[in-house]
């Protein structure tokens, strides 16, 4: 029986027929755990982390004061009978409203996410690059329903020069990350079309790249050619609609993955 599987995973392979070229359509079994693997194996190691194992309690004004490295990051509470409940940051002394402000990317459809949906903190890297010391804050949603509870924001903060970069997360991993390709730092934002659940549609999990610049900011990543750097997860439908109610099983239809990255993403463990 053990031959068999085996034997059936390599022809499966071979038929795919994967390629090492930018960009390329390809058929693999365990696409997911195989990028969760590459993206394992270039992530770059933070200085310290600080996760948030704080009791709640009851919802009401105060102030958390975290310290990490010799960085000081206060999440405040403000909580008013009519006006409902607000969150904001202070690192090292600057104020960081998160009220009217949305994400620089767009991690649902075409939809950007409004930062005001987090309020909690839930971990605090500190990364040291050389000279350049960075902040990573992962953030979401105290209380969430349904699909709410798969967002998430992350706010990466330069100490020296205090910029800010916001990116949001949807289905996706939504700790703060940084990589190492090329020499250069970058860290990768992601994007879910389609039915969450793959019943009407596949899913579809976009991964994009942004480059950390020694002015703080991350900048989107493109080729030579103007092509955005990207990797095209599809997970396709395994359920379909009988009777407009009931679901059943389909076949079941390899995932696809193609890319236009830095280098072979799936050629790491081959």
């Amino acid at each position: 029986m053990i031959d068999r599987i085996i034997s059936l995973v390599v022809l499966i392979s071979a038929f795919c027929n994967a390629q090492v070229v930018k960009q390329t359509n390809q058929c693999e079994p365990f696409i997911y755990e195989r990028l969760r693997n590459y993206f394992d194996i270039n992530e770059l190691s933070p200085t310290q982390v600080i996760n948030n194992d704080l009791d709640l309690g009851r919802w009401e004004s105060r102030t958390q004061k975290v310290s990490i490295g010799n960085q000081t990051i206060e999440w405040i509470d403000e909580v008013e009978a009519r006006r409902g409940a607000k969150s904001s940051l202070r690192i090292n002394g600057e104020l960081i409203p998160l009220g009217g402000k949305e994400t620089i990317n767009a991690p649902d459809e075409d939809r950007k996410l409004k930062l005001s949906v987090a309020n909690q903190w839930n971990q605090i890297k500190l990364y040291r690059i050389g000279e350049q010391i960075l902040i990573g804050i992962s953030m979401g949603p105290r209380m969430c329903t349904g699909l709410m509870c798969s967002v998430g924001v992350q706010l990466w903060y330069d100490v020296r020069s205090k910029r800010k970069t916001f990116f949001g997360t949807y289905r996706s991993d939504s700790d703060v990350r940084l990589f190492r390709w090329r020499e250069k730092i970058y860290t990768v934002t992601t994007n879910f079309q389609g039915d969450p659940n793959r019943v009407t549609s596949p899913g579809i999990m976009r991964y994009e790249m942004y480059g950390l610049e020694s002015a703080g900011h991350f900048q989107f990543e493109k080729d030579t050619r103007g092509i955005p750097y990207f990797i095209k997860h599809t997970q396709y439908i395994d359920t379909e609609l009988k009777g407009g109610e009931s679901v059943r099983q389909k076949q079941a239809q390899m995932d696809s993955l193609e890319q236009n990255w830095v280098e072979d993403v799936l050629a790491y463990d081959r």
